[in-house]
């Protein structure tokens, strides 16, 4: 089994929405310079994205339905502290924004060495420890 996170650019950036798939339609993908996507590939299958933006903030940690449950997320977590360690980017520095109504999100983050920092009305703020 081969975890790999991959950077997306160019023209593919368009494309990611689609790649994804249904899951995930409404989700904006931004053309820019703020935003860096990375996608998640199984042995060469897509499983997931991740969308970091300036470089601060995640704002969408995504792993397709029927990989979830199955252990990757602490891979993928382990995986992208690597990466963003290559490409400079110091995690403690990093905020996810997690809804209020995704409980199953706050735990695994909690359970990565994440803490909650802000209540936010509807969300949480999270950094790691």
């Amino acid at each position: 089994m081969e975890l790999r996170i991959e950077e997306v650019k160019g023209d593919e950036i368009e494309n990611l929405t689609e790649i994804v798939g249904e899951e995930f339609k409404n989700y904006q993908v931004k053309k820019d310079e703020k935003h860096i996507y990375l996608i998640i590939l199984l042995d060469n299958e897509l499983i997931g994205f991740l969308d970091i933006y300036d470089k601060k903030i995640f704002q969408k940690f995504f792993i397709v339905e029927q990989y979830r449950g199955k252990g990757l997320g602490k891979l993928v977590v382990e995986e992208l502290r690597d990466y963003i360690k290559k490409i400079g980017i110091d995690e403690r520095k990093l905020k996810f924004y997690v809804k209020k109504t995704n409980i199953v999100g706050k735990n695994f983050f909690l359970k990565m060495d994440y803490k909650i920092v802000k209540d936010l009305g509807d969300r949480w703020e999270l950094k790691r420890n």
